[in-house]
C-alpha cells in the first residue's frame, strides 16, 4: 500500500483546511482527525481532500437568503395567493430536518396575511387531515438528493382523490442535478432549487483521476461497512458532498463523513453527526 511521508499527509490536510475554512472550527478536530487516521493510503487521502475541497457548506445566513428568494417566487412568480394555497414541509414527526427551518424562513419572509389563511403546515401528513379547499400546495424541503422522497409524496397526492386537484409546487434549498430533474419533470417545471451539485467524484473528474479517487473511497468504505449496500458512495450512489449547519446531514453524503462505527462495530468519530 503507497503511503507518502507523515509530513506530506500532514500537509496535504493542511492545504485542505486552508482551502474549506469551516474546517477550522472546533467541532470538527476530532472528525477530521478520524478521516486522516483511517485515510492509510495515498488514494484514501486524495478521495478525502477530494470531498472536502468540494463540500458545499451551509449556514443559517444562506437559508435566510434562500428562503427570501423563495418567497419572491410565490409572490410573483407563480403568482399564489394565501387563500389558495397551502405551504407544507417534508418533515416527519419522528427525524430532524432542516425543512422545518426553512419553512419558518419562508413564513417570516411572506406578508402577514399568509399566516393569518394557516397557509404553512409541517409535518407533511398534517396538511391534509383536513379538507382546506385550496387549489395550489407548495412542498418546501432542504435537500432533494435521488428525488425519491419528494416524487413518492407527489405520486401519493396525485392517487388520492382528495388532493390530486392540487397545482404542485417545488422549493428546495439544495438538490443534486439528475434528483431534481426527476421532480422538475413532475412538476412540470415549478420547481425552484437554489443550490445544485452533481456527484463529487463522477461529475467532477475524468480518468485516470476519477478512477483512483473511486479506488480510495471503495477502500475506505471497506473499513466502516462489511457490506456497503445502497448506502456505498450515499444514497443510491448520489456522491453527495452538501451540509446544512445545525441539521442532519442527509444520508445521500459518502458515508466517511456520517458514520459513526467500524465495520468491527467500534465507535468512529465522523465529521459530521447523522442522527
Amino acid at each position: 500500500m503507497d503511503k507518502k511521508p507523515e509530513e506530506f499527509r500532514l500537509r496535504a490536510m493542511f492545504n485542505t483546511i486552508l482551502e474549506a475554512p469551516w474546517l477550522r472550527k472546533q467541532r470538527f478536530e476530532h472528525g477530521l482527525t478520524t478521516l486522516l487516521t483511517d485515510a492509510a493510503s495515498d488514494d484514501e487521502l486524495e478521495a478525502v481532500q477530494h470531498v472536502l475541497k468540494n463540500l458545499s457548506y451551509h449556514t443559517s445566513a444562506d437559508l435566510v437568503a434562500a428562503a427570501d428568494e423563495a418567497a419572491a417566487q410565490i409572490l410573483s412568480g407563480w403568482c399564489l395567493e394565501p387563500r389558495d394555497t397551502l405551504v407544507v414541509g417534508v418533515a416527519e414527526r419522528s427525524k430532524t430536518c432542516g425543512s422545518g427551518a426553512y419553512l419558518r424562513a419562508i413564513e417570516l419572509a411572506l406578508p402577514r396575511e399568509w399566516g393569518a389563511h394557516n397557509a404553512f403546515w409541517t409535518p407533511f401528513d398534517s396538511a391534509f387531515r383536513q379538507s382546506h379547499g385550496r387549489e395550489h400546495l407548495v412542498i418546501v424541503d432542504d435537500f432533494i438528493g435521488t428525488g425519491e422522497k419528494i416524487t413518492n409524496k407527489v405520486a401519493a397526492l396525485k392517487a388520492n382523490p382528495k388532493t390530486r386537484s392540487y397545482n404542485i409546487y417545488v422549493c428546495c434549498f439544495a438538490a443534486m442535478s439528475k434528483g431534481a430533474a426527476k421532480v422538475d419533470g413532475l412538476v412540470n417545471g415549478d420547481l425552484l432549487v437554489h443550490h445544485y451539485f452533481d456527484r463529487c467524484i463522477s461529475d467532477k473528474t475524468v480518468d485516470p483521476k476519477k478512477a483512483s479517487l473511486a479506488a480510495g473511497m471503495g477502500s475506505l468504505e471497506g473499513k466502516i461497512f462489511n457490506h456497503p449496500g445502497k448506502y456505498s458512495f450515499g444514497y443510491m450512489q448520489s456522491e453527495a458532498a452538501f451540509y446544512l449547519e445545525g441539521f442532519n446531514i442527509p444520508n445521500n453524503n459518502f458515508p466517511i463523513l456520517w458514520v459513526d462505527e467500524y465495520a468491527d462495530k467500534k465507535p468512529r468519530a465522523p465529521l459530521f453527526a447523522r442522527r
